[in-house]
């Protein structure tokens, strides 16, 4: 069953992109090996898009931002797993 057929998932709006092209900020991250190999296998889950670093972690800011507004007004944010339940997701801000 996919999340549009789910009956209790209500499909959100994707996330809209930064504004880059008015003012953009550098920033320097400095990551382990671990991060780096988490941060290759997001850009490789991208696919064809060939996603830069900074799209990955652009995006990436992006989704943390939406689940903590989503979090702030009370919602939950959920995962439909194999088995067609829904199953609450605890992210690493709400610990």
């Amino acid at each position: 069953m996919s999340q549009a057929n789910h009956p209790n998932v209500e499909p959100q709006a994707p996330v809209p992109p930064a504004d880059t092209e008015k003012t953009a900020t550098r920033v320097q991250i400095i990551f382990d090996e671990a991060a780096m190999a988490t941060l290759d296998e997001v850009k490789q889950a991208y696919g064809k898009r060939n996603a830069t670093t900074a799209t990955v972690i652009r995006d990436a800011l992006g989704f943390y931002s939406w689940a903590q507004r989503e979090i702030n007004k009370g919602n939950k944010i959920g995962v439909i797993g194999s088995d067609d339940k829904v199953k609450e997701v605890v992210l690493p801000f709400q610990m």
